[in-house]
């Protein structure tokens, strides 16, 4: 079978390519952020100056080498919360440390540290948007991409090659899958499965040739030809990148220890230690407090609203399971009827495809309890603000596994264990990677993923994400 790969001509330069996107993408944030600085300060203290645009020239530039030096260009194969985290950390020394320099200048009156401080905070989200915004963008375009080749044809093999093609802002693009057992070939979609042996032993599909990066899934390849690759006697490939047989973890989650020449990987359980919980409750109590004082004029507002739209309280405690198993009672806006639990077990009673979906999501997308006005905030997620008053009492947190109803013990399966070693949150990974679409038993996963790759960055992410996916609605109802 002759290999033909649908990357366009540009494949060699890929990389490169993908770090000028970044490159410029990121200059651009600069700039806007400077921009919005000074318009901050304008407003601040009625105050402009044409040399304040100047200004943020040598902060563009120190950011960019510095990003450069962070590997961020073109953070390939980088997961979001680890560049969230590299980009945070980069930008608060760089920017902080031009504005500390400011003293020492002769003339510090000529600099204006409110701008840099100003750039500051704007670059924090900035920049992270517009990578993305570039990203999203040059993946539509289909331009995004380091071509790769996948070698391992098994189960693990194809659910990778599946995943980086479902999530091209990662930056790879399998271009072919090799296998090592079998000389047959075959396709997987639009990718071509073939011979491991004829392409990196006997070099008879010269399309290749162009390929510098392999993923190896060493479970699904022979110890000898894992051992001929990583030597460097077949295919010799300029990257090579090792999928071990664990899932559930990934490089927040595992550092690599030397052992006497011989690689270990050490496995954390991130959030179980002591640190770790001060500082994530330091954050929960900071952010109750913050979004309670912001939002309480809409409390009100909301308040009004659905006293009007049907006769009941304005506010539902449900019991749900917390840490360590215990109950408690979860806070929401009420969006159903006050009879809510008898109008379900008629409908579910008399409606056997009613069931069947709610035994599957635990949830109904026409669900005869809501109210009108309940419609419109579960829509957005309105519904769950109240639950702030849970994190501030330590019943709940900002971020972590969504708590479920007693009832739903037996559905949880295995995953029960982790799911109680932390308080549920407001929100987490299950919401943002499906929310009301993915099927109650994937939760088990991405709580067990949570609790074993913990972060402050990584409940910036979800927290960020989480925005997102309520604004366009992904899975809501």
């Amino acid at each position: 079978m002759k290999f033909q790969s649908d990357i366009p001509s540009i494949k060699s330069y890929a990389r490169t390519l993908m770090s000028l996107a970044l490159l410029f993408s990121d200059l651009a944030a600069i700039f806007l952020a400077g921009t919005l600085a000074v318009a901050a300060r304008l407003f601040l203290e009625q105050g402009w100056q044409p040399s304040l645009y100047v200004q943020i020239l040598p902060v563009a530039v120190a950011l960019l080498i510095f990003y450069t030096l962070r590997e961020l260009y073109p953070a390939i194969g980088m997961s979001v919360v680890e560049e969230l985290r590299r980009l945070t950390l980069t930008t608060s020394v760089v920017v902080l440390s031009l504005a500390g320099l400011t003293f020492f200048a002769r003339n510090p009156e000529n600099y204006s540290r409110l701008t840099l401080g100003l750039t500051w905070v704007f670059s924090l989200a900035s920049v992270p948007l517009g990578r993305a915004i570039t990203r999203s963008v040059a993946t539509r375009l289909r331009i995004w991409g380091e071509p790769v080749v996948v070698i391992g044809n098994g189960k693990r093999g194809r659910k990778l090659v599946e995943s980086l093609l479902e999530n091209r802002q990662l930056g790879f693009y399998p271009v072919a899958i090799l296998d090592c057992f079998k000389d047959a070939n075959g396709n997987l979609g639009t990718i071509p499965v073939l011979s491991a042996k004829e392409a990196l032993v006997t070099h008879n599909l010269p399309g290749l040739k162009s390929v510098k990066t392999a993923i190896l899934v060493i479970s699904e390849v022979s110890k000898t030809f894992a051992e001929g690759i990583i030597n460097d006697q077949y295919g010799g490939f300029r990257r090579l990148i090792l999928v071990p047989e664990q899932e559930g973890i990934n490089s927040m989650g595992v550092t690599p220890l030397a052992l006497n020449g011989i690689l270990g990987l050490q496995v954390h359980h991130n959030l179980m230690s002591t640190l770790a919980q001060i500082q994530k409750r330091v954050m929960d109590i900071f952010g109750a407090i913050f979004g309670l004082i912001l939002l309480s004029p809409f409390f009100a507002l909301l308040a009004i609203l659905i006293k009007r739209d049907s006769p009941g309280r304005v506010f539902y405690r449900q019991t749900r399971i917390g840490k360590d198993g215990k109950s408690f009672g979860m806070v929401k806006f009420r969006s159903m009827l006050q009879n809510a639990d008898e109008v379900l077990e008629d409908h579910l009673r008399y409606d056997p495809e009613l069931r069947r979906e709610w035994d599957r999501f635990q949830k109904l997308k026409e669900d005869p309890r809501v109210t009108p006005l309940g419609a419109f905030i579960r829509k957005y997620s309105i519904d769950e603000f109240p639950q702030l008053w849970n994190v501030l009492a330590g019943e709940m947190s900002l971020v972590g596994p969504r708590p479920f109803l007693p009832e739903q013990r037996d559905l949880y399966g295995e995953g029960f264990t982790h799911y109680i070693r932390v308080c549920p949150g407001m929100t987490g990974m299950w919401q943002i990677s499906g929310r009301n679409v993915s099927e109650f038993g994937d939760r088990p996963y991405w709580d067990e993923y949570y609790v074993r790759n913990w972060s402050i960055w990584l409940d910036l992410y979800i927290l960020a994400r989480t925005v997102w996916v309520v604004l366009r609605r992904e899975g809501a109802y």
